[in-house]
């Protein structure tokens, strides 16, 4: 979304002014559903991503979002890939991209610098949205308790010409629905489902862990790999100053999901 604005600029940034918002979203009445989740740690969330840009287009995306204790992935179906994060000792996260289709893994080491940004905030793969937002954003009415393991809270905020409008799966720390507007432009997450079958969430890991890995360190010096060739020639992969891409496969500055 190069024409819109940086979500993850608004995910991560320190809101300094917060007020009320006239029509927030309503909360679904379908929440029960999505907070069957018998441990929050291990679950696959699939989010539909409505983008309605100037012009009035409008494109639909997926994110599916898998968690296994540590680990937590964004998998993007439209693309084929799926980037990852491992917490590690000291807070560290250690990121890995994988190219589904080609069965490859790009590793990179802890503290990388990456488009001139090294991953520190856990909460905003873990949840999609960081702690540090969530805490700056203002309650609007009471938290819904749908069951004893569902809770509901609605969430608003300003943060200069952008308006935050949240549905907050507290216990699970899941997006319920997240409506980011700016001017005439919008993106809208809605979370579809929520499945925590353990063994398919192993399965999903295992069968990535088994790619075949390169460090990123390693890229440039071999120039015979057509894989790597391929895709530092279509952007996905740049030496040196390997960044994120959003879920259309474009490269982009921020990692925009």
């Amino acid at each position: 979304m190069k024409n819109l604005f940086s979500l993850r600029l608004v995910f991560t940034l320190a809101v300094p002014t917060i007020s009320a918002v006239v029509s927030p979203i309503a909360a679904s009445a379908n929440v029960t559903n999505d907070c069957i989740v018998e441990n929050p740690e291990f679950l696959r969330a699939n989010y539909k991503i409505e983008t309605n840009d100037s012009a009035g287009n409008v494109k639909e995306t997926s994110l599916i979002l898998w968690r296994k204790g540590k680990e937590v992935a964004h998998q993007y179906p439209q693309t084929g890939i799926t980037e990852a994060w491992q917490l590690i000792k000291g807070n560290r996260l250690k990121p890995i991209r994988f190219f589904d289709h080609f069965e490859r893994a790009i590793e990179y080491q802890p503290g990388e610098t990456v488009h001139g940004k090294r991953e520190t905030d856990w909460s905003n793969r873990y949840q999609l949205i960081s702690d540090s937002v969530l805490s700056k954003m203002t309650n609007y009415g009471q938290e819904s308790t749908i069951a004893s393991e569902c809770k509901l809270a609605q969430k608003v905020a300003h943060i200069g010409d952008t308006t935050l409008t949240l549905n907050w799966l507290t216990n699970q720390k899941l997006i319920k629905q997240f409506h980011i507007k700016k001017g005439n432009q919008s993106v809208v997450w809605t979370l579809e489902s929520v499945e925590s079958d353990v063994d398919k969430i192993n399965a999903f890991f295992e069968t990535r862990h088994n790619y075949y890995v390169t460090d990123f360190a390693d890229i440039g010096d071999d120039h015979t790999d057509p894989f790597l060739t391929q895709m530092v020639t279509q952007g996905f992969i740049e030496h040196g100053a390997s960044g994120f891409y959003n879920d259309k496969g474009e490269t982009i500055g921020h990692h925009n999901h």
